[in-house]
């Protein structure tokens, strides 16, 4: 009669499979654990995950305030662009129309 798997506990056993013979450990069970209490750390998770909510809503505020920011900084950059073009647009319609002589100097008179 071949041997239980219980009486190869903490042995090795060798078992024939597919005209292999295979040699393995047979491990003795681990002994039962008490339940685990997890009292303690729900608390500290409680704490953590305030603490991440704190950190979130903080960081949400500041993305808003910046997004703000941009968005003025953007229609600001939006409408000095418009009053260039529209003075790019005055001079050259002044010189492409006018029939006198224009000329451009420095400071000190220099063209």
């Amino acid at each position: 009669m071949a041997p239980t798997l219980d009486s190869r506990i903490g042995t090795f056993a060798s078992v024939a499979t597919a005209g292999e013979t295979v040699r393995a450990y047979v491990p003795k069970p681990l002994p039962p654990q008490p339940p685990l209490n997890l009292t303690p750390f729900l608390g500290a998770l409680e704490r953590a995950n305030h603490d991440l909510a704190t950190v979130v809503e903080e960081q949400t505020a500041e993305l808003g305030r910046t997004g703000d920011w941009l968005q003025r900084e953007v229609a600001g950059r939006q409408r000095v662009q418009q009053a260039l073009r529209e003075s790019e647009g005055q001079c050259r319609n002044l010189m492409e129309n006018t029939h006198d002589l224009v000329q451009s100097t420095d400071a000190e008179g220099r063209l």
